[in-house]
């Protein structure tokens, strides 16, 4: 998967849930950015995730699920929520520490 997920704290250190889209350092396309960049390079090794379009404004995040890939895949997609998804746990960050809350 070559998507990340963000957790966003404001400046005096709570988290907070914020419209975001990450970006490479530089300009698309011809950056060499080793963390965001295009799909294409990406693909080549030159960065870890695919950045955002700028259409894409997503969430930042307070909780997530950990998913066993192999098993996602093999549920039809209209039913990996139904199927899969809603019966794990799901772990909330703190918004006072950045710890992980198990419920």
């Amino acid at each position: 998967d070559k998507s990340a997920f963000s957790v966003v704290f404001s400046p005096s250190g709570k988290l907070i849930v914020h419209g975001l889209w990450v970006k490479n350092r530089d300009h698309p396309g011809s950056s060499e950015d080793d963390v965001f960049n295009i799909e294409v390079k990406v693909q080549q090794g030159i960065g870890m995730f695919v950045e955002d379009e700028k259409s894409d404004i997503e969430q930042s995040r307070n909780c997530f699920i950990i998913y066993d890939r192999n098993v996602f895949d093999k549920v039809a997609e209209n039913r990996r929520w139904s199927d899969y998804l809603k019966n794990l746990e799901v772990i909330y960050i703190n918004p006072y520490t950045g710890t992980m809350i198990n419920r």
